[in-house]
């Protein structure tokens, strides 16, 4: 329901009207990363979810909020000082909420997002500076879940990247992707 309505909010409005949605969008975002701190240092929830019920998607509804208007404020030639202050805040907040949800999808986002920023602004012969900023403030936000959280996606990441068998980065996933290849080689239509 969601998605028919995100693609009929695009098709009809005009460049003020999805401004304001993306404004109660980005609001949402926030809201959702403070009930994740709330979750995570109140009630002390290992892996928040916030208001799913996966911190996996939890994290990757908070990627999909936030680094849009990251890549649409990188690639504008002008940006204002407040708008850079706002949406550094708000990276670096989103990324802290995203890394408290341990979600190994957090490091693959933000791998995704500098690749995205790299060729956009290659392609558009823009500066990369505003880009900076940007990543400058996710890497804050997870730098401070490495150092405010004792179980922390830094520590996570850097334990898969330690790892020497597959087993260990699969959590027990590699048991059901191996039959699930061999039936695909079975019947691959």
């Amino acid at each position: 329901m969601g998605g028919l309505l995100t693609y009929f909010i695009g098709y009809t409005a005009s460049d003020k009207t999805s401004s304001y949605f993306y404004r109660v969008l980005l609001g949402l975002g926030f809201l959702l990363a403070l009930y994740t701190f709330y979750q995570a240092f109140i009630l002390d929830i290992s892996r928040p979810s916030g208001m799913l019920a996966n911190w996996n998607t939890h994290a990757a509804l908070l990627a999909m909020i936030l680094f849009p208007g990251i890549i649409t404020y990188t690639l504008r030639p002008t940006t204002t000082i407040k708008q850079l202050s706002f949406w550094s805040i708000m990276s670096v907040l989103i990324a802290f909420a995203m890394g408290l949800t341990l979600s190994r999808g957090t490091i693959l986002i933000f791998a995704t997002v500098i690749v995205c920023l790299v060729i956009l602004s290659w392609q558009q012969h823009i500066s990369i500076k505003y880009g900076l900023f940007f990543l400058s403030a996710l890497c804050i936000g997870y730098l401070l879940n490495g150092v405010l959280v004792s179980d922390s996606i830094l520590q996570r990441f850097s334990a898969i990247a330690n790892s020497q068998s597959i087993e260990a980065l699969g959590s027990g996933r590699h048991l059901l992707w191996l039959p699930a290849w061999e039936m695909y080689l079975d019947s691959p239509i």
